[in-house]
């Protein structure tokens, strides 16, 4: 599987959180040897170690969250990988220029596609949104493509909400299974 737009953004806001980490401590080891020699000289360098400390834990905090993210589309893309050796296509992490990535993008045998985006427990009318509009955009490459809005962290949901169905990872598997057959 290819590194998911989570992981990556999770690494680019690791690396520049240790960045920050690294600059500030540098600030502060420069304003204690400045506070030798002068005490208004050490006052900037404080203040600038401060603001890349600052930086640094909100970068941390950005990339944790999207440590999680990539945790779940890992849960959604194990589950999916059931599917493969039965003649079904998985793609995973699909590029849709100028909206970042359709997290999974599976074709039954048939001529069934769907569209599946990955959230962790919860969604809103925005994440249906854009499941249904990731669908659309697949639509010209296949006669039809459900949108799928598949939730990792939680079990026994199946349901269709807004034209998006809505599943648990523990119930994925078989409602494509289902809705490839109905086809």
């Amino acid at each position: 599987m290819s590194q998911s737009y989570p992981r990556r953004a999770q690494l680019r806001y690791t690396v520049w959180a240790w960045s920050a980490y690294a600059g500030g401590g540098l600030a502060v080891a420069d304003a204690a040897i400045q506070r030798h020699r002068s005490l208004a000289a050490s006052g900037p360098l404080l203040a600038v170690a401060s603001a890349a400390l600052g930086a640094g834990i909100a970068w941390s905090r950005r990339a944790a969250r999207y440590g999680v993210g990539a945790r779940s589309e890992r849960v959604v893309a194990d589950r999916l990988r059931s599917l493969e050796g039965r003649g079904w296509v998985v793609c995973h992490s699909v590029v849709w220029r100028g909206r970042g990535d359709i997290d999974h993008v599976v074709q039954s045998p048939g001529i069934l596609a769907f569209a599946i985006e990955t959230k962790t427990s919860r969604y809103d009318h925005t994440h249906l949104a854009r499941t249904r509009e990731a669908a659309l955009h697949l639509d010209p490459y296949w006669q039809s493509c459900v949108p799928v809005l598949c939730l990792a962290r939680r079990s026994g949901v199946c349901a269709e909400e807004q034209g998006v169905q809505v599943v648990s990872a523990d119930r994925l598997v078989a409602r494509l299974s289902e809705l490839a057959g109905r086809a």
